[in-house]
């Protein structure tokens, strides 16, 4: 792999820093860890030391019994194991010990969560995907939204966005896919990636606290492509959100180091052709006509991952209903303004799956 992964470079477009503070992190935090880093060679180390001090404040919280506390802390440790390791490929077996620690810290918070999560596990083609699932409080029979990863994303990254789900009575499902944090050890990337989807689809139908006729599915990033091509092979789902999707992949600069070295990881391959390969088989053409559901598409005009064109695709095609935002002022996924997009997500998927 190589040395060079431009970290400083990723943090300078002003991309991570919205990120991480809307997934949950104390800007305090980011910016401390963020001075400490010296070179591209230490982001991974540097990040797993804050991971360590919101571990043990957790441990220390639970042996206390404040629980509350306790789940906080596991939760933001769980995030910087995550970031530690999200753009980490010199090392693959520490990047995949942190990811282990990364979810550890979630599942020994979780039950504190309010509402609680639970660790599920997705039957698919001999092997499981790891997921978890929060139910709103006081339910009996849930709508449920699926919530798809990027490349470089994880399940627990959905947190935020979850809240604004629950709190409207919808139930929540995010998992590993093929390629993805935990799965990626055991399966790869892959082109039908929307068969893992139909395989958390068909999860959620045999759960006896959701609503099979109420599924929706909402992706940002590679997830909003994901999503779109899910909801287009699967008519059980019955709503639709891409953030920051994409139609297809020919605008991939293979020059940039980060784009080129995270991708040839998701597919196991140190051969750039074979990834280039895998990546052109995400393409949406000829798909959109088969999309049933209704589509919300999402995009920041000051996007410099993907391009806005890409999502203004997917909304032209598509066959409606269909619904589109694009904020002048938003980036990557909107993550400098999730108090837009979020309640957005949220009042849209719960009109759609509530009638």
């Amino acid at each position: 792999m190589a040395k060079d992964l431009q970290y400083r470079g990723l943090v300078n477009m002003g991309e991570f820093i919205p990120r991480a503070l809307t997934q949950g992190l104390f800007y305090s935090d980011i910016m401390r860890t963020l001075e400490k880093i010296d070179s591209d060679a230490s982001w991974c180390a540097e990040w797993r030391k804050t991971a360590e001090e919101h571990e043990r404040q957790g441990r220390e919280a639970l042996q206390k019994g404040r629980n509350l506390t306790a789940g906080q802390a596991l939760f933001r440790a769980a995030l910087c194991y995550h970031f530690a390791q999200f753009l980490y490929f010199e090392d693959i077996p520490t990047k995949l010990g942190t990811i282990a620690q990364s979810a550890q810290c979630y599942r020994d918070g979780m039950k504190f969560f309010l509402p609680p999560a639970q660790s599920v596990e997705i039957p698919f083609e001999g092997i499981s995907l790891a997921g978890f699932f929060r139910l709103p409080s006081g339910a009996t029979k849930s709508p449920c939204m699926i919530s798809i990863n990027g490349t470089d994303g994880a399940k627990l990254e959905f947190f935020a966005l979850e809240a604004n789900f629950l709190n409207r009575g919808i139930a929540t499902l995010c998992f590993d896919g093929p390629g993805q944090g935990e799965t990626w050890a055991k399966m790869k990337l892959r082109t039908d990636y929307e068969k893992a989807t139909a395989a958390a689809v068909d999860f959620l139908s045999r759960h006896p606290a959701i609503d099979s006729g109420r599924i929706g599915v909402a992706g940002v990033s590679f997830g909003g492509h994901l999503s779109v091509r899910s909801a287009c092979h699967d008519p059980r789902i019955k709503a639709c959100i891409a953030v920051a999707g994409f139609y297809e992949t020919s605008y991939y600069d293979w020059n940039d180091s980060l784009r080129r070295i995270r991708f040839q990881y998701l597919c196991g391959t140190q051969d750039l052709s074979e990834a280039k390969k895998a990546a052109a088989g995400f393409d949406l053409s000829g798909r959109l006509r088969n999309l049933k559901a209704p589509l919300l598409v999402i995009h920041g005009r000051r996007d410099r991952t993907t391009p806005c064109s890409q999502g203004e695709r997917i909304y032209a095609e598509a066959p409606g209903p269909k619904w589109m935002e694009i904020y002048e002022d938003g980036d990557h996924c909107c993550h400098n303004i999730p108090f837009k997009t979020h309640p957005l997500m949220a009042d849209w998927a719960s009109e759609m799956l509530r009638g």
